[in-house]
């Protein structure tokens, strides 16, 4: 019991780093949308929206979180099927590195996903053009 523990507090670390690469994600996506939002599309702040986005992001991730969780528990629960019916479907160490696979792919599948969505929000505000300027000049003769 206390091995599974252990394994779920090591994915635990390794969501809350990958949760810190989220979290910077999608703040520049946010801002990015945001202005987009605001100077192209000429939409109003609303508070309610940036809130909404912000609990996708975190359910996002909670969902992330679980399916890790799930993928470390596997090896543990092939042992347990083992113990209980004395037969091995898979190897525990197979199983082991089939886990730490699946763990780093939803490490990796979240990040590219909410990486892409940040490197769009970038090029959307590289397009944002200010309103045309012109300069007059006077001269005033005193």
């Amino acid at each position: 019991m206390m091995n599974i523990l252990n394994s779920v507090l090591d994915t635990l670390q390794i969501m809350g780093w990958m949760g810190l690469v989220l979290f910077l994600l999608a703040c520049v996506n946010t801002a990015c949308s945001t202005v987009y939002n605001i100077a192209v599309l000429k939409e109003t702040f609303k508070w309610k929206k940036m809130l909404k986005g912000i609990a996708r992001i975190g359910l996002f991730y909670l969902c992330s979180i679980f399916v890790a969780i799930a993928f470390t528990i596997l090896p543990f629960i092939n042992e347990m099927i083992t113990t209980t019916f004395g037969t091995q479907v898979i190897s525990n160490d197979m199983l082991k590195d089939l886990s730490g696979v699946g763990v780093l792919g939803t490490c990796l599948g979240v990040i590219i996903q909410q990486g892409k969505k940040a490197f769009e929000g970038i090029k959307k505000l590289g397009e944002v053009k200010s309103e045309k300027e012109e300069i007059t000049w006077t001269v005033e003769e005193e």
